[in-house]
């Protein structure tokens, strides 16, 4: 032993390099922790990427679906579309065919009204042919009544002159009051 080395110095450095060993063991450990948590983070992180590849996939398949679903609105709205002017464009017909009947049943009134006007002049016509046919006979009878007329003042003048010639012979005297059609005598005294 080296006189100058005492044994405290020997445990001294001992002690120096089991410190230096752990920490060395320590660090070694540490090491191994940091490349299990480096593994560990990388490992995330494909998990990420993958995860983030799945994301995109899904947004790719949900645009795919979501173009699908627009152009299958669309084609709907088309259909849609379609059927408006379609079913407009039968409205359009049933109108212009409603407007026909209506002109039609106009043009038969229209024509039942002057077959009406026509008659009606007809039966017009023939009632002034049957008035002008009858103008005669009642100018005929209407000269029949006045020569009766006629004959009855006769008659009567005659009837009163008789009157007062036996009004006078008999000192009677007679009143008369004419009637149309008949003769009223009051005998009277005098």
């Amino acid at each position: 032993m080296d006189p100058q080395v005492w044994p405290a110095d020997i445990f001294v450095g001992a002690d120096i390099e089991l410190l230096l060993w752990k920490g060395h063991e320590a660090a070694e450990e540490q090491a191994v922790i940091q490349r299990e948590g480096a593994q560990h983070q990388r490992e995330l992180i494909m998990d990420q990427r993958e995860q983030a590849l799945d994301q995109r996939e899904r947004v790719l398949h949900q645009r795919e679906h979501g173009l699908d679903q627009q152009q299958l609105a669309q084609s709907v709205q088309q259909q849609v579309q379609d059927q408006r002017e379609e079913a407009q464009a039968q409205q359009d017909q049933a109108d212009v065919q409603r407007d026909n009947e209506q002109n039609q049943r106009q043009q038969v009134l229209d024509q039942q009204t002057q077959e009406q006007l026509r008659q009606q002049g007809v039966q017009d016509h023939r009632q002034r042919v049957q008035d002008q046919q009858a103008q005669p006979q009642l100018q005929r009878q209407e000269v029949q009544v006045q020569r009766e007329q006629d004959q009855i003042q006769r008659e009567e003048a005659q009837v009163q002159k008789e009157q007062d010639l036996n009004q006078r012979d008999s000192g009677v005297r007679m009143d008369t009051k004419r009637v149309p059609g008949l003769l009223c005598v009051q005998e009277t005294t005098s």
